[in-house]
């Protein structure tokens, strides 16, 4: 009997050039119609064209499409489905959105089903169960479409909602080992690199771009060159932008100071240092103080464990101060300045929400509804002023919208993820513990930020229930004793 005339390896890797031709050529077809295409979808069919050979160079399916997730956060690569298209410039969820993040998720739950049904004779992992009241807070809202006037209107924040809690039950159950958690925050942290780097070269070109559906937003430019403006980035404004930032600097801080690997703890300084200084472009008086709130909690409870020394503290002060000199017209401006009457706005919308809240108390207008019924409440009342936006205060919308239940239980999943945060710190891990007080400080602050603006958006809310969810998948390591690498 002779031998094969054909390698097995060199038939798999004719296979693969094959693949890649025949790719290659779909490629180069569908570019002739991508032309046509509405704007907004350009980029996503490229992603999706591009996608097969992005992963047969990287390798592992599942991880790339979970950083394109993580990406997908600050990129914003999104389409509204079904808008009314009057809703602009509102705060209001207005049409279905399928992002980037809705292609992967589903990509990745069939992975799973398909893992399960192949592998049946495997020992799968137990499903975790997700945060009890993040699970009725999602069923407060769903049913709040029964009391709306627009069950449409309110099916669009479902419509995200869902997406989003779905992403954070996969996160729970498929971080089942340390390296996993290493690469999303590595991800992450390549996000909030990107990120700061787009708004810094903003501000040195002192211009916004629209690339391929990606827009960069500068807020009340300034018209002398060279001047300081406020930068949103690829993300809607400049108080997003703010709150996305501050969100992230204390994990980052957190590796740079800590005992990791000097690859993990160089990307972590990165992040951490184009990351400050970004922050102070958004020119976000509540980002600012979020991630003032963040650093002192990380702070005090790191110098307790003995993670963090003395020196590094008055390192990190020094440096403040100094960023504080560079940059001492933007911060007084900002602080001591003339805000065309932005802080007295948010005290009138207040007001207003306050009687909205009293005329809706128990069940509220409906998810999504608020500016529905803040311009029937102001048809009613015509010598009222106030800003025409939803309400600048987290709390009062979710009030407002699903109900005081609804706020009940939206605050019980902060705090009970709080608590849970504080709990793993206890855990002692040289790279989980201080990870997570840092992940429970940002969100300590934020929860401070959500008293002056709308954390009602897919950027702020897709990354919130992210941390939620690195945090359950924390003490779920620990009770299953998987916090050694594979």
């Amino acid at each position: 009997m002779t031998s094969r005339l054909i390698d097995p390896e060199t038939q798999k890797l004719d296979i693969q050039w094959l693949t890649v031709i025949l790719l290659s050529l779909l490629f180069g077809i569908s570019t002739l119609f991508i032309v046509k295409l509405p704007p907004k979808w350009i980029p996503l069919v490229i992603l999706a064209l591009l996608f097969p050979f992005v992963a047969m160079v990287i390798g592992g399916l599942r991880k790339m499409l979970l950083a394109l997730i993580l990406l997908d956060i600050p990129l914003q690569l999104d389409i509204a489905l079904g808008s009314f298209g009057t809703l602009d410039n509102t705060g209001t969820i207005d049409g279905y959105i399928v992002s980037l993040t809705t292609i992967c998720l589903i990509a990745l739950y069939v992975l799973w089903i398909l893992d399960y049904l192949v592998n049946r004779d495997t020992v799968h992992h137990p499903l975790r169960r997700p945060n009890i009241y993040l699970t009725l807070y999602i069923a407060i809202t769903c049913l709040s479409m029964l009391t709306g006037e627009l069950q449409r209107l309110a099916s669009f924040e479902i419509f995200l909602l869902v997406q989003i809690f779905f992403l954070y039950l996969y996160l729970i159950n498929k971080t089942h080992h340390k390296n996993d958690l290493q690469f999303i925050v590595a991800i992450l942290l390549v996000g909030l690199s990107l990120e700061s780097l787009i708004i810094i070269l903003m501000q040195v070109m002192g211009q916004g771009f629209n690339f391929a559906g990606i827009m960069g937003n500068i807020y009340g430019q300034s018209p002398t060159p060279g001047d300081f403006s406020r930068i949103g980035g690829t993300l809607v404004s400049a108080n997003t932008a703010g709150s996305y930032l501050s969100m992230l600097l204390a994990p980052a801080f957190s590796i740079m100071v800590t005992g990791q690997k000097r690859t993990f703890k160089g990307l972590a300084m990165i992040a951490f240092v184009l990351g400050v200084f970004a922050l102070v472009l958004t020119g976000s008086r509540g980002a600012w103080l979020a991630t003032l709130i963040s650093f002192i909690i990380f702070s005090i409870v790191a110098l307790r464990m003995g993670w963090l020394q003395i020196r590094l503290v008055l390192i990190g002060v020094v440096i403040g101060l100094l960023i504080s000199i560079i940059f001492y017209g933007l911060l007084y401006e900002r602080i001591f300045g003339y805000d065309a009457g932005s802080a007295t706005s948010r005290i009138e919308q207040y007001h207003v929400a306050f009687q909205i809240i009293k005329d809706h108390p128990i069940f509220g207008v409906g998810a999504n509804g608020y500016f529905i019924a803040l311009a029937q409440f102001l048809t009613r009342n015509p010598n009222q002023e106030v800003f025409r936006w939803v309400v600048h205060n987290k709390y009062l919308l979710v009030w407002a919208e699903i109900g005081i239940l609804g706020l009940l239980f939206f605050l019980m999943f902060l705090v009970s993820t709080v608590r849970q945060g504080f709990k793993i710190v206890q855990f002692n891990d040289t790279f989980i513990s201080p990870l997570a007080l840092a992940f429970t400080a940002a969100i300590v602050g934020q929860m401070v930020h959500m008293f002056v603006d709308v954390f009602h958006g897919r950027i702020q809310v897709q990354l919130l229930w992210t941390v939620a969810a690195l945090l359950m998948a924390m003490s779920y390591l620990h009770k299953t004793k998987q916090i050694p690498e594979r």
